[in-house]
């Protein structure tokens, strides 16, 4: 956001917070399981299972982006090496502490939680995609090549999965039984956006239909009833405290 008003408005204050937030990032890569240029979250995430000090395929794209973005204001003051560092964990399957996940029908998924089971949250993967790819059109690296292919090719695979066919879901976990919470009206925008995004960005146009039909979703009012529904039923589930972490079945596996 600082960059973007700094942008927008030349203005001073927004190019030093800009600036400072892009030098915590350089600043504070740290290691997590022998993986260098990461970003560990002090604090549990019960909900996938995760303990302190988890990592994030979303966190380390988006990272990514603003030391990208700082190289090009600043490019003498290391951001593009910590970049290129804050990508590391992309190499690394999350087994063995990196934050990528590989299905045994070849699927490559970004977790945003990076943890097993690994649940394919649909907005974190997409955030991850877009660092990759900023800096894959920088480097022409072929191993940021291959995990853009097979990142953008998984997901025009699996986005049925995420088609309730009233509401996009969140992620791909589900409850004992098979129970799926939908996304919230909040991320099921961000779905939209981000998959219209992707369709100019690769030249998809699946990307497109997809966010046409999840856009449409949101003018039904059974769409809606149905999502009000599903909502009610996870919320009940959360009281009685089943975990969709520590009690579930993923749908790609």
């Amino acid at each position: 956001h600082a960059h973007a008003d700094w942008g927008e408005r030349r203005s001073e204050r927004a190019l030093r917070a800009f600036r400072a937030q892009a030098q915590w990032l350089r600043d504070h890569q740290r290691e997590h399981r022998g993986v260098e240029g990461c970003y560990p979250f002090d604090f549990p995430w019960p909900r996938y299972g995760a303990a302190s000090g988890w990592i994030s395929a979303m966190a380390q794209g988006e990272a990514i982006s603003v030391l990208l973005r700082a190289d090009q204001m600043f490019p003498k003051d290391g951001y593009f090496d910590a970049a290129m560092r804050a990508a590391t964990p992309f190499r690394m399957d999350l087994r063995d502490g990196g934050v990528v996940s590989r299905t045994t029908q070849g699927d490559v998924f970004f977790e945003e939680v990076a943890v097993e089971p690994p649940a394919h949250i649909l907005n974190g993967h997409i955030y991850a995609l877009w660092g990759l790819w900023e800096l894959q059109r920088l480097t022409q690296e072929s191993w940021l090549s291959d995990l853009v292919r097979d990142g953008a090719q998984t997901l025009c695979r699996r986005l049925p999965l995420y088609d309730s066919g009233y509401w996009s879901f969140y992620h791909l976990l589900a409850y004992q039984g098979g129970f799926r919470p939908v996304a919230t009206l909040k991320y099921h925008a961000f779905h939209v956006a981000q998959l219209r995004v992707l369709a100019a960005m690769c030249g998809e146009q699946r990307f497109e239909a997809v966010a046409n039909r999840w856009e449409a979703y949101q003018d039904t009012l059974l769409s809606r009833a149905k999502t009000m529904q599903n909502a009610i039923a996870a919320l009940t589930l959360r009281a009685l405290g089943r975990d969709v972490a520590a009690k579930s079945s993923n749908v790609v596996a």
